[in-house]
This record gives structure tokens, C-alpha cells and sequence, in this order.
């Protein structure tokens, strides 16, 4: 998914420690977003989390509206059984830079993550529904060659 206003992210890392109980993921990232997108409220328009690995996705999960909570600037999706996607929480920064939202992202999850060395991969986050990237709402960022190793037998980070 690329649209002309994506955002691309100023930084990101992914780490997947593979296990047989089910993988263990975390996801941070910062991105800002244009001016014209105004205030992010995943309480009124969710948040849509995907990572691409080659050509298969190994996440993809649509949190809904109704599951986020707000505390000042930092917005939270809480989810212990982890029924979307394995996800267990985001939590969500946002500040304004220069009139436009800036967002540090964090995410965790356990579930089943097919992410390896050998396959590029690209993150991204979409503010509402697919009709909200054509506004600018959505952030990537892909992972150039070299990005991702191996940590011993079972632990991938790319950064």
C-alpha cells in the first residue's frame, strides 16, 4: 500500500524473537504526519498496523475505534489475549512539531510473525480506513538491504 502522502518514518525497528509458544514482537517507530491530517484520535478512526515481509504479510491488524484510551498526548490499545493479530498494545505519543502531529509509536505482540533475514520488510500504520491514506494519514518505512540480522537462533532484529 503507497500512497503520494505516506509518510515515510524518521526512524524504526522491529525485533521477533521466534519461539514454539508463539512469537514475541515489538515495533517502535516515529513519523511525523502532514498538517492537513490535524489531531490523531484512534478512538474515532482506529489504527490499522501491517508489516510486509517479501510478498506476504506478516501482520495485519485493524484495531478498532472503540478499544483505545486516552491519558494527555499518549493514546493506549490494550488487548492481553492479543485477538488482533496477536497485538497487545500500542501505545501512541503524539506531540505537534511545526503545526504537524509527530508520532512515537510502540508496539507488542505474541503471535505467529513470518519475518526472516532474507525478505525485505516494510511497516506501516494507516489512521482510519483505507480512504484516509489518500489524506495523508498513514505512515512506512521499509527496511533497506543489510537493516535486519539474525541474533542467534531464534531472535531477528532490523533496525
Amino acid at each position: 500500500m503507497l500512497s503520494a502522502l505516506q509518510t515515510l518514518w524518521a526512524r524504526a525497528n522491529v525485533s521477533v524473537k521466534h519461539s514454539p509458544g508463539g512469537d514475541t514482537l515489538s515495533v517502535t517507530g516515529d513519523f511525523g504526519l502532514p498538517p492537513a491530517v490535524g489531531e490523531i484520535a484512534p478512538s474515532s478512526t482506529g489504527a490499522h498496523l501491517m508489516l510486509e515481509s517479501g510478498a506476504a504479510m506478516a501482520l495485519d491488524a485493524s484495531l478498532p475505534a472503540g478499544s483505545w484510551s486516552r491519558r494527555g498526548k499518549v493514546w493506549t490499545y490494550r488487548d492481553p489475549a492479543g485477538s488482533l493479530g496477536g497485538i497487545r498494545s500500542v501505545v501512541l505519543r503524539i506531540r505537534t512539531v511545526g503545526g504537524a502531529p509527530d508520532v512515537q509509536m510502540t508496539v507488542k505482540g505474541k503471535g505467529t510473525y513470518p519475518i526472516t533475514v532474507a525478505s525485505p520488510l516494510t511497516a506501516l500504520v494507516l489512521f482510519g480506513d483505507d480512504g484516509a491514506k489518500l489524506d495523508g494519514s498513514c505512515a512506512r518505512y521499509t527496511f533497506g538491504g543489510g537493516a535486519c540480522a539474525s541474533h542467534g537462533k531464534s531472535r531477528l532484529v532490523c533496525h
